[in-house]
């Protein structure tokens, strides 16, 4: 099983032979968590925040782990009652609660997948675990808690950022259709121009 938190969405995949068994897919990502920080500090402290600062304190105080309660951040944005400048303080207990309704989303989403998936396959799940990547994979505790939420161990890929453009790539490094061997000895080549424009004029012939 695989779970990539993007940007946007996250997609949870149980792969076997080479195919997808069951998939699921929920719009909660990186970006939700920032719109949840940008809403909670409007609502909470009367300030604007832009997203650059949303991301800031996701990346600073960000926790799904209980955190130190004194962890905390000064950030600056523009008052709405005043529409003066302004400078609060926030803690990171706050961010840890505000990310439960995200751990909530993940769990669910992770069940239902297993839920359409045949029971060796779920075995299989148990026991080999779950690889996590994406941007949102390296939340601070994220592996941890949804081990212990879901009881099946998690690993994080080694370059959770990177790694779904790495796999591509190596997709586009051979034809799933031909076997390796079959194409290292083929000795097909490109026919050249002047062999296209022989084959369309005889298409036009046999046309007439």
């Amino acid at each position: 099983m695989i779970l990539n938190i993007g940007g946007g969405t996250a997609q949870v995949a149980i792969l076997s032979l080479g195919g997808i068994v069951s998939s699921r897919t929920t719009r909660r990502g990186g970006l939700s968590i920032d719109r949840d920080i940008i809403e909670y500090v409007k609502k909470t402290y009367n300030l604007e925040i832009g997203e650059r600062t949303a991301e800031a304190i996701k990346i600073n105080l960000g926790s799904v782990e209980k955190p130190d309660p004194s962890i905390q951040m000064d950030i600056r944005g523009r008052d709405l009652i005043e529409g003066l400048p302004k400078t609060v303080t926030i803690m990171a207990t706050e961010i840890y609660t505000l990310l439960d309704s995200f751990i909530v989303t993940m769990v669910d989403t992770i069940r239902s997948t297993l839920e359409d998936c045949p029971p060796e396959l779920a075995g299989d799940v148990i026991e080999q675990g779950i690889i996590l990547c994406g941007g949102g994979a390296l939340l601070s505790g994220l592996a941890t808690r949804l081990q212990k939420e879901t009881g099946i161990p998690i690993h994080l890929a080694d370059q959770p950022q990177e790694c779904t453009a790495l796999g591509a790539g190596k997709m586009l490094e051979f034809d799933v259709r031909t076997p390796r061997s079959a194409r290292s000895q083929s000795s097909w080549k490109p026919a050249s121009n002047a062999n296209y424009k022989e084959q369309e004029n005889n298409n036009q012939q046999a046309a007439e």
